[in-house]
């Protein structure tokens, strides 16, 4: 029997592996907690600390509000009402600086 050489033994590859970063994921945000005036929070989108900006928006509460006193108290000259009471109406909270959407007070 004869022995071995290098030469007849098998060849060996030496693959190199190759490292990429692995992407994270955005962690996914809470919402704000915000109430129905402007308040300070972190923004999630930009880091900054700023005070909201409350933007109302009318509702089917606010509409509601709105038929029910036309048709059970003065007709259509209080009809106007519940569109101008922040108690009627959500408050959408946006970042000053960048704008982003934060939250929303419902009412």
């Amino acid at each position: 029997m004869e022995a071995e050489t290098e030469s007849d033994a098998h060849p060996v590859t030496v693959t190199e592996a190759v490292i990429l970063p692995v992407p994270v994921p955005d962690p996914i945000t809470q919402p704000v907690p915000v109430g129905p005036k402007p308040c300070p929070v972190v923004c999630p989108a930009c880091k900054a600390t700023v005070i909201t900006k409350v933007s109302r928006e009318s509702t089917m509460k606010t509409h509601f509000m709105s038929l029910l006193i036309c048709t059970m108290a003065c007709g259509l000259l209080c009809l106007w009402i519940p569109y101008c009471m922040n108690s009627c109406r959500n408050a959408d909270h946006y970042c000053p600086n960048c704008g982003a959407f934060l939250g929303t007070y419902k009412r």
